[in-house]
């Protein structure tokens, strides 16, 4: 089933039949674990074995909470891997051939549903927004961040209904303060010169992963803990920036602290902004960008 631009895989009826964006399909799914990818070359997939791994891992893991056994050749990355590929594959070849002058590259979500039925959504990858970019400090963190599972796209409604047009992604604000991870992306804050960015309790996306080994590439100093809002206040933040599967490394221009962590009173808000790029920020956004054909994998042939 398909519509304009989207492809869901396979065409078969669904609770969402014409889901317009990837969110749309998990909002209308039932609950699961998954993950979105991005294509190079329209015929690879960036950072292919994390993201069989993630789902693997995921599925287990919310499979052994409620009881159930999954199939299978879904049970270890070398059997999943098989039974994804081909699904991908004939998901592309799908939205390929519904469009054929597309010239650019697709998102890919792909939902597991237990004991082992997969639905893979495709849309177009869309540009990343343009400077500035602002995220906004609101919400707090979710109970099983280290699980994706699409449960969080329903729950996560209530926080991106505070976003407003200029707002590129809300991050959570944990204990002390904390700027724990964004709804849909990695957070990461350049304080004193090293690279802060929380080490447990998140979803760990696969960017975050590159952006870590890059960091680690270049020298810079890495601090596994989430930067906070003191960090702000003091001046010690140099730079910031989010990182997701479609926007990759993006620079952060500004963050917004609005009244009590929410954008209610946005007259009230403290905004701290960054006014020139931040050198440390845009050496790991170009490396980053540079590595994802190294890092991605033939899945269409």
């Amino acid at each position: 089933m398909y519509t304009i631009g989207h492809v869901l895989h396979p065409p078969a009826a669904s609770p969402a039949p014409h889901p317009a964006t990837a969110a749309d399909f998990l909002r209308n799914m039932p609950g699961g674990p998954y993950t979105t990818a991005r294509t190079v070359d329209q015929t690879s997939v960036f950072e292919w074995q994390l993201h069989v791994e993630r789902l693997v891992e995921s599925a287990r893991d919310m499979a052994a909470a409620a009881g159930q056994t999954m199939h299978s050749n879904f049970c270890t990355p070398e059997a999943f891997e098989v039974v994804l590929q081909k699904h991908v594959a004939d998901a592309m070849r799908y939205f390929l051939k519904e469009h054929p002058q597309w010239r650019n590259e697709m998102k890919i979500t792909v939902l597991l549903l237990p004991p082992g039925e997969l639905w893979t959504h495709i849309a177009p990858l869309q540009a990343p927004s343009q400077p500035p970019i602002k995220v906004l400090l609101a919400g707090r963190p979710r109970a099983n961040a280290t699980t994706k599972d699409s449960e969080w796209v329903r729950e996560r409604q209530a926080l991106e209904a505070l976003k407003t047009p200029e707002i590129e992604d809300i991050v959570l604000v944990g204990e002390g303060d904390t700027l724990v991870e964004g709804t849909q992306t990695n957070f990461f804050a350049v304080v004193d010169g090293a690279v802060w960015t929380a080490g447990e309790g998140i979803l760990e996306g696969t960017v975050r992963k590159v952006a870590l080994e890059v960091c680690k590439t270049l020298g810079l100093p890495i601090v596994l803990r989430p930067p906070t809002i003191a960090h702000l206040q003091e001046g010690r933040v140099q730079g910031a920036f989010i990182s997701s599967t479609s926007r990759l490394v993006m620079p952060v221009d500004s963050i917004v602290l609005g009244d009590e962590r929410s954008p209610a009173v946005m007259d009230t808000a403290v905004e701290f902004s960054f006014q020139d790029p931040d050198e440390i920020v845009t050496r790991i956004q170009t490396v980053v960008a540079d590595e994802v054909l190294s890092r991605s994998t033939r899945v269409l042939q």
